[in-house]
């Protein structure tokens, strides 16, 4: 009865926090990613991306509501209205950036990713103690691998290279990987929050 009651729990809570990612308009997600921008403080932006921040934050929060998951789930204080689902996010996204500044030690050069075609400029990559964890995950891996499948589904065919590259580096790498043009990572960016809004939709039904 015990295994009953919680499983119909997290179905109940996994349903709300669904409908709470799809209701994301673009205007929440242009507000998340400048409070992401604000939490990153001084960290030079070659280090980190906002976006990038939320999406992985929203995936974290999209993982928990599969049964094998591992990823956030919150709790039914957090899906009451859309403004605590909001506070909620924010917190996501603090932890991500929090696990960023706690791991910067272990920045390291990746020239043959992060190298930017168009720019002398030198990318850079943080490594995240947690994502063997993440890698070790099944609900995890079997999301990236359906938001992966999309992307390259959907993306013309020059955005391929990039989305081949931030999928070897997704649970680890603290950005999409740019060693084409930037505009690329940026479509790149686009397209995965459309697909993470349309997962969210999908698993409703």
């Amino acid at each position: 009865m015990k295994l009953i009651k919680k499983s119909r729990h997290h179905g109940e809570i996994a349903a709300r926090t669904l409908e709470h990612l799809d209701q994301l308009t673009a205007e929440d997600l242009r507000q998340l990613a400048e409070f992401a921008d604000r939490r990153f403080g001084s960290i030079p932006q070659s280090q980190f991306s906002a976006e990038d921040a939320v999406q992985k934050a929203l995936f974290s929060i999209l993982a928990g509501t599969t049964k094998a998951g591992s990823g956030r789930r919150p709790n039914p204080e957090h899906l009451q209205t859309k403004s605590a689902f909001l506070h909620y996010v924010r917190s996501a996204i603090n932890s991500v950036v929090e696990g960023f500044c706690r791991n910067r030690e272990l920045l390291y050069k990746h020239e043959s990713i992060h190298e930017a075609e168009d720019s002398d400029e030198r990318q850079t990559a943080i490594v995240l103690t947690s994502a063997p964890l993440a890698d070790a995950d099944v609900g995890m891996v079997d999301l990236k691998r359906e938001l992966f499948q999309r992307l390259r589904g959907t993306a013309p065919r020059e955005l391929l290279p990039v989305i081949g590259e931030w999928e070897r580096t997704f649970f680890w790498a603290s950005h999409v990987p740019c060693r084409r043009k930037r505009e690329y990572v940026r479509q790149v960016r686009a397209l995965a929050m459309l697909i993470l809004k349309k997962l969210a939709e999908d698993l409703r039904h």
